[in-house]
């Protein structure tokens, strides 16, 4: 129950659990001791009918699958995908650092350059254009953050120019009417 408490009180959807700094020996390679999530929760507390004052260690998952805090988002999407986690800690130097959920790459992907373009294709003026022309920028730096080829960059890049294009024709053709002529 505190424990869920924290986490309520906290507003996130999974603890890790780490073993106590001065229970550390130097032959100790983990601290990470286990995670307990929403759905641990759920599925073995709550939908057992079990009582909440249950120590967390009976609840946790042991198995834990982590990452290491220089591994890229597309990593830890695939990790979370193979083994069916929400949730991976991140590592450094075997010690947590902290933790990413899935909606965390949900939300990180949400500005990637494929929605992007669908979100181009979902504006109804040339203003809401405009407002979403100002993520583009961010969408470059963030393809050359994360080590994409010039190749990928620009593909992208031309792409999103492209989707802008088309889609100012078609709002223009909504306004004035079909073009005279085939462009």
């Amino acid at each position: 129950q505190e424990a869920a408490s924290l986490m309520a009180e906290e507003n996130v959807t999974a603890l890790l659990i780490v073993r106590p700094t001065e229970e550390l020996t130097e032959e100790d390679d983990d601290q990470l001791l286990g995670i307990l999530t929403d759905r641990d929760l759920c599925i073995r507390v709550l939908a057992q009918g079990i009582d909440t004052n249950i120590s967390v260690s009976e609840v946790m998952s042991y198995d834990v699958v982590s990452l290491d805090y220089n591994a890229y988002v597309f990593e830890a999407m695939l990790t979370m995908l193979r083994y069916n986690v929400h949730h991976l800690p991140i590592l450094k130097d075997k010690k947590p650092i902290g933790i990413i959920g899935m909606t965390d790459i949900v939300r990180y992907e949400s500005q990637n350059s494929l929605l992007l373009v669908s979100s181009i294709f979902q504006q109804t003026s040339v203003e809401d254009l405009k407002q979403v022309s100002l993520q583009v920028k961010d969408c470059f730096v963030r393809m050359v953050n994360e080590d994409a080829n010039a190749h990928m960059i620009g593909r992208a890049m031309s792409v999103i120019g492209s989707s802008f294009k088309q889609r100012l024709a078609e709002l223009a053709e909504q306004e004035l009417g079909p073009a005279p002529i085939p462009y």
